[in-house]
């Protein structure tokens, strides 16, 4: 090669934004900032719902924590029969309770969406029976919650269509009455 070609290669400089290899060194990281920020945003737009208080998480198992209100229930040999009809929830409720409350709340809680879950005001009709309208059966499974309003006392079941039959509903069976809390590790 003669020296005036080598001199123009040499003397040949190119501005720094029209080199490929500056524009990937560039896109790596901007792609990795941008990705972040989607992600954060999708997290923070579809935050997952909190779990419930008696829930608690043991290594890779979720086990409800026993709680005073299950043991009331089963202490009081609490239980209902839940009856689906047409438009309409019917409730008998039996037990060793000191006065019947003039209101129950039923809380269907759906297992993945909470924007599914509904919540049901069951009054009594003075003969040891509640019952409320419901238009809209859910037709999917769902937990069944049932509390008096000062919540002194739950009983939970499974709603699972097609219903045939009554929803039998009774203390948290997560538990077993004749355990007793550990005293020793």
């Amino acid at each position: 090669m003669s020296d005036k070609k080598m001199n123009a290669i040499l003397e040949k400089k190119t501005i720094w934004w029209n080199e490929p290899m500056v524009w990937l060194i560039i896109a790596l990281p901007l792609t990795a900032v941008i990705a972040s920020l989607t992600t954060w945003w999708i997290a923070a737009k579809n935050a997952d719902t909190l779990v419930k208080e008696e829930y608690v998480k043991e290594g890779m198992a979720v086990h409800q924590v026993v709680n005073e209100r299950d043991l009331n229930a089963a202490t009081q040999d609490i239980s209902a029969a839940l009856t689906v009809e047409s438009g309409r929830l019917s409730l008998a409720l039996t037990g060793r309770l000191e006065t019947s409350p003039n209101r129950l709340v039923l809380t269907m809680v759906h297992p993945t969406d909470s924007g599914q879950d509904r919540v049901v005001l069951m009054e009594s009709d003075g003969r040891g029976g509640y019952g409320t309208t419901f238009t809209v059966m859910p037709e999917t499974r769902h937990r069944l919650e049932l509390m008096p309003a000062d919540k002194t006392w739950r009983l939970t079941g499974l709603w699972q269509p097609p219903i045939k039959e009554s929803i039998k509903l009774a203390p948290s069976t997560q538990f077993n009455s004749t355990q007793q809390p550990a005293t020793q590790p």
